[in-house]
């Protein structure tokens, strides 16, 4: 028998055709295999990395165009209005006919008034051009001033909504040419709202109670005002939008101190001055 053609013994080791023997050649396949599972592992490492990068950009977009967002809704929607720019107006002469309230005053030639002078009435509005209202907190406030003569007082349209007291004592003034029907001094007193609520001793509305003097906290009722014919009131109303019509505005609260300096006030009080009742 040729020795090529006898069996090898089991006990010796046979190399692959390769030529790699078993055991180098099962290393070489789990060095294969970490291989494959450390690109596996750095591939999905780079999509979470992409993917985390994504929403950090998304993130920082959107937090930048939220910041910027309220100084773009602001420029728009600053648009208040503003005091007159020229308040030194003339004084014009009104006469309300003795078929009407059968009265005269002066006021400001640049406020407006209703019905026209010479026109019959038994209510008269003078209102005021935009003014700087200086409100209890010492902030300046655009608004107006409504002057209201009424000679119908059974329905006092202001004490219905709210509890009103006077904010201070009433203080004394002089008519400048009273005549024989009407007395020389007058108190003026300073009308508080409950509602809105305003600082203490700020007051919204004053009116002419005639001679009687109101000590602070007085409470104002229909009664009580409706001694006093016509009724002459002056109200102070904030402006918050453009343009500020009509009465619906919000009520100012001022101060003493303010209706002793505020030049729109001070107008107030000279057309109160001004009265003459025949």
């Amino acid at each position: 028998m040729d020795l090529n053609d006898s069996p090898m013994p089991d006990d010796v080791d046979v190399e692959h055709q390769s030529g790699v023997p078993k055991h180098l050649e099962q290393v070489i396949r789990a060095r294969a295999v970490r291989q494959k599972r450390g690109k596996r592992k750095l591939l999905i490492i780079t999509i979470i990395l992409i993917v985390l990068i994504g929403l950090g950009a998304a993130g920082y977009v959107l937090l930048h165009h939220k910041n910027k967002a309220p100084a773009k809704q602001a420029a728009t929607t600053q648009n208040l209005p503003a005091p007159a720019a020229n308040t030194n107006s003339g004084v014009s002469e009104y006469t309300a006919p003795a078929d009407g309230l059968n009265l005269a005053f002066s006021y400001p030639t640049d406020w407006t008034v209703s019905p026209a002078s010479g026109q019959s009435g038994k209510a008269i509005t003078i209102t005021s051009l935009l003014v700087s209202l200086p409100d209890a907190t010492g902030t300046n406030t655009t608004g107006k001033i409504v002057v209201s003569i009424r000679g119908d007082i059974s329905n006092i349209s202001e004490l219905a909504s709210a509890q009103v007291t006077t904010a201070q004592d009433s203080v004394q003034y002089a008519y400048k040419a009273p005549t024989t029907a009407q007395h020389q001094y007058f108190y003026v007193s300073f009308l508080h709202f409950a509602s809105p609520v305003t600082a203490q001793g700020a007051f919204q509305e004053v009116a002419i109670t005639s001679v009687n003097q109101l000590p602070k906290g007085t409470a104002i009722t229909s009664d009580l005002l409706g001694e006093v014919d016509p009724l002459v009131t002056a109200s102070f109303y904030a402006c918050t939008a453009t343009p500020c019509t009509g009465s619906g505005q919000a009520l100012v609260g001022v101060t003493g101190a303010s209706w002793q300096s505020n030049k729109a006030l001070l107008q107030v009080q000279t057309l109160f001055e001004s009265l003459k009742f025949n």
